[in-house]
């Protein structure tokens, strides 16, 4: 994997596909490596249905990092169209987005941070152009990849699938964290989806626990404490 000269440490947020919790996922991660003590920036490079030029999911990260200019960035992609930034790209009769211009777009506000938090759009094999791919945008960054998933029937196929997808583009997994959008079924340990991919993977595999605010929505969270001791557990630090 590559290293940009003077990059930070970071990971690569990635998913099985759109709408799998990306963006709680990159918040969470933000937050916590700022609880310790660690300068954190959290940036979107590709962002589709921006009807503002900004965009909801960059805006939110930005803010999450103390930083609201980082959300209007100049070079990263934004379009009105919510498709797959090539399919995006073909509708605003614009260039497509090329790997090699987010790159060099995320090195100002990146430069100086201890850890950057970098959110994908969609899932590992989302097309940016008729060449490349998310995958190739993490490669190109050479950070290691969080995969985030819902923690629903079906997550065990969709969560190896793209596993073995980033492992044949050598990309490194590093953790998968799995979203629970409802109270999690009743089952064993053993027979729960995170120790069956933590078993298959052999890496770090969180469920973000599911908590009921005020208003009856399911909110993900994530504590400093809850990474790292993930993480020190599988001999990942």
């Amino acid at each position: 994997m590559k290293r940009a000269v003077s990059q930070p440490a970071g990971y690569f947020v990635t998913s099985t596909g759109t709408g799998q919790g990306k963006t709680i996922v990159s918040l969470a991660l933000v937050h916590a490596f700022r609880q310790l003590g660690l300068k954190t920036v959290g940036l979107k490079p590709l962002e589709t249905g921006v009807v503002d030029g900004v965009g909801e999911d960059a805006r939110a990260l930005a803010l999450a990092s103390g930083d609201a200019s980082l959300a209007s960035t100049p070079g990263l992609y934004r379009s009105i169209h919510p498709l797959a930034p090539q399919a995006a790209a073909i509708m605003d009769r614009e260039p497509a987005p090329r790997v090699a211009d987010l790159v060099l777009a995320m090195r100002a506000p990146m430069a100086g941070a201890d850890m950057a938090i970098v959110e994908g759009a969609g899932g590992v094999l989302v097309p940016l152009n008729k060449d490349e791919h998310i995958a190739d945008l993490a490669s190109e960054l050479g950070l290691p990849c969080i995969l985030v998933a819902q923690d629903v029937l079906g997550v065990l196929s969709h969560v190896l699938t793209a596993a073995e997808c980033l492992r044949a583009r050598g990309l490194t997994l590093d953790a998968v964290m799995l979203v629970q959008t409802e109270q999690p079924p009743r089952v064993s340990r053993e027979a729960s989806n995170v120790q069956l991919l933590s078993q298959q993977l052999r890496v770090p595999v969180l469920a973000l626990p599911w908590l009921a605010d005020p208003a009856g929505k399911m909110t993900p969270h994530l504590t400093a404490t809850d990474w790292f001791v993930s993480l020190k557990s599988h001999n990942r630090m």
